[in-house]
């Protein structure tokens, strides 16, 4: 079990002084449903203060777009019970589908205004009348918490987002070496392609750490320059890596000779990396030289072994020198494009269109049945549909989600009727609700997600206590409100679980279809800025190994066809470079393989594996180069085409 440590010590109590605060100033103002303070303290605080600065502001903006809309729509659509139903379902599954779109820390902005005109709509239907009030007090409950948030926020110790993000570039580019060093040294504990794929979702998830070090790193805009060229160095240096491990045990298993002529260079590069030096050793660069001029050991060159081992060497001494540009806070001097991100639009529409489904289902029977609480029903299955298809969370999320909602719900029927009617005062009230808060504080500064992500449904279930400025112990209502809530849950898990069992498989063939098109391009001799392609390619296929353990049997499968795309993306990058220095022939040679290598992979989709026609035309022409005629760019061409034979050798398989 993980230790509670000072970070999350200091993260609770700051967050529960919030809460209390907010619970105080809104008893102090006598705001209708001070509940809503206390619950949104914990919705919007989170461990970073960046994370957290841009949930609260972005809270507000989407607050007041989604009172405002309820404020225009519900009197003017009371008396068409049905129409009002579909304009709300079409709103909160609009919001849903531009914020999964949008990506960024506005995307909160867009779900808030999506599920908020659920919480204020759909209590308010029976008196429109009431709704502009209903809408103010909303915003103002919301608002005081968020305002005292930030207050907190400026206390001491909070850790910020940029520091992380130093921390965790550090982490990856040890895990990236210790990877490297086990794989050239043929060590027993060679991580799996599971593990593999765990470090490249790593890697890619510093992308949410950058943009969260805006609002809380005063000095990041002047390094973030730096920060990005690092993020697609070690994505480069990982693809290398993947290569370079492709490509040993291909010579082990049919040139053994080669592993016997590249121990040299290995052992240089693993002297050179545990001596943890920046610069590159005279003797490796001397190294590499050498064997474009010792025509016995050409076939390192042309096997692409070499070329393949002095990438990574320069991706590393790059990597090295990024980090510490940015731990110096060197200002960024040098133009630079941020990582670009992929959208799926199909399946945000998807999710927006099953959202919009469950509102109208959970309406209808509401107003079937005429149940009372059935607005509860509805307006928590909206919230936490919308919540989970954004963090694209397992279904049994949901399960885990309804069993901690039930223990919150027990721990705020205790209060309701046990502690509460022994107590009196503000002070007896805040010592109390501290036994049940500041362990939920621990839980939500975690580094597991899914335990974090499990603490608000623990406070869901808490706000049934009846925290109101006059205390009243109403069981009746109580329950109705437990089983109303907990409806809720488990129709949004049966939602959710239903679309993500359409979705998952072909969602993630998808995701390889689209990689399949972005090599496509990438040999597309028309094709000039290929970082984009890259940085969205690497999206995907994060995405994509995230989703694989849920695959079961295609698990390996899908990590698999990652790693050799981007073993094929890396070999046709470097092709185009080195293009315009080869010779006319080998210029129409590569001309003539394409267009065949563009249609392979445009055409390839999902899991389906092609035939190894294009690997038998690069085949040919290898066997059809004379060596002896070889400058060292044509060399390097041979071994890029060995690169990418392999790949598709690999992927035929």
């Amino acid at each position: 079990m993980e230790p509670v440590s000072r970070a999350s010590v200091i993260f609770s109590v700051r967050t529960f002084a919030a809460a209390m605060l907010a619970m105080f100033v809104s008893y102090q103002l006598d705001l209708s449903r001070p509940t809503w303070a206390f619950i949104t303290t914990y919705i919007v605080s989170a461990p970073l203060r960046g994370a957290g600065r841009s949930k609260g502001l972005y809270r507000i903006c989407g607050t007041l777009c989604g009172a405002s809309f309820t404020v225009a729509a519900i009197p003017n659509l009371v008396d068409a019970p049905e129409l009002l139903i579909l304009t709300l379902a079409a709103w909160v599954g609009g919001c849903l589908y531009l914020s999964i779109i949008d990506g960024t820390p506005r995307s909160y902005a867009l779900m808030l205004a999506g599920y908020t005109t659920a919480l204020i709509g759909f209590p308010s239907v029976n008196a429109p009348q009431a709704i502009f009030d209903t809408a103010i007090a909303r915003t103002e409950e919301i608002g005081t918490a968020i305002l005292c948030v930030e207050l907190m926020s400026y206390l001491p110790f909070q850790q910020r987002a940029g520091d992380l993000l130093q921390t965790k570039i550090e982490k990856c580019l040890i895990d990236m070496r210790n990877m490297a060093v086990d794989l050239m040294t043929f060590s027993p504990q060679t991580p799996s392609v599971i593990d593999r794929a765990k470090l490249m979702i790593e890697v890619e998830n510093l992308d949410n750490l950058r943009i969260q070090a805006h609002y809380d790193t005063p000095y990041f805009p002047r390094i973030e320059g730096w920060v990005v060229r690092l993020q697609r160095h070690a994505r480069d240096f990982f693809a290398e890596l993947m290569t370079f491990d492709a490509q040993l045990k291909h010579a082990q298993h049919h040139d053994p000779e080669l592993i016997k002529f590249i121990q040299p260079v290995v052992h240089a590069f693993v002297a050179w990396v545990d001596s943890n030096e920046i610069e590159v050793p005279d003797e490796l660069i001397q190294l590499f030289s050498s064997f474009y001029n010792h025509q016995a050991r050409q076939r390192l060159v042309t096997s692409g072994l070499l070329a393949t081992l002095q990438n990574m060497v320069n991706r590393r001494h790059d990597c090295l020198v990024l980090k510490q540009k940015i731990i110096k806070r060197e200002t960024c001097d040098q133009p630079y494009s941020t990582v670009a991100r992929y959208v799926d639009y199909r399946q945000a529409a998807f999710y927006g269109l099953s959202v919009a489904l469950y509102i109208m289902i959970s309406c209808a029977f509401w107003i079937a049945t005429g149940w009372p609480e059935g607005s509860i029903m509805a307006l928590i299955g909206a919230v936490i549909c919308c919540f989970f298809s954004s963090l694209d969370a397992p279904p049994t999320i949901v399960l885990a989600f309804f069993v901690t909602c039930m223990i919150g719900s027990i721990i705020g029927g205790l209060y309701t009727f046990v502690v509460f009617p022994r107590i009196d005062g503000f002070p007896l009230f805040v010592y109390v609700l501290a036994f049940s808060c500041i362990p939920i504080g621990f839980g939500i500064a975690s580094s597991n997600p899914a335990i974090a992500g499990l603490m608000l449904p623990v406070v869901i279930g808490i706000n049934l206590a009846d925290l109101q400025n006059r205390f009243s112990a109403d069981i009746s209502s109580f329950l109705n409100g437990l089983i109303a809530q907990n409806a809720g849950l488990l129709a949004a898990g049966a939602a959710l679980g239903f679309v993500r069992a359409i979705c998952l498989h072909g969602a993630t063939k998808r995701l390889l279809t689209e990689n399949g098109h972005a090599l496509a391009h990438l040999a597309d001799d028309k094709t000039t800025a290929c970082e984009p392609i890259l940085d969205r390619m690497t999206h995907r296929s994060a995405l994509a190994l995230t989703r694989a353990p849920r695959l079961r049997h295609d698990q390996d499968r899908v990590a698999t066809r990652i790693l050799l795309d981007l073993q094929a993306s890396r070999a046709l990058v470097q092709i185009k470079d080195i293009l315009p220095l080869l010779s006319p022939p080998l210029q129409n040679a590569w001309q003539k393989i394409r267009a065949p290598l563009e249609s392979h992979f445009m055409n390839r989709k999902g899991f389906q594996n092609m035939s190894g026609s294009v690997e038998s035309e690069i085949s040919s022409l290898k066997q059809a180069l004379d060596h002896s005629k070889h400058t060292r760019e044509a060399m390097r061409f041979e071994g890029l085409m060995e690169i990418l034979g392999d790949s598709l050798r690999e992927e035929a398989a």
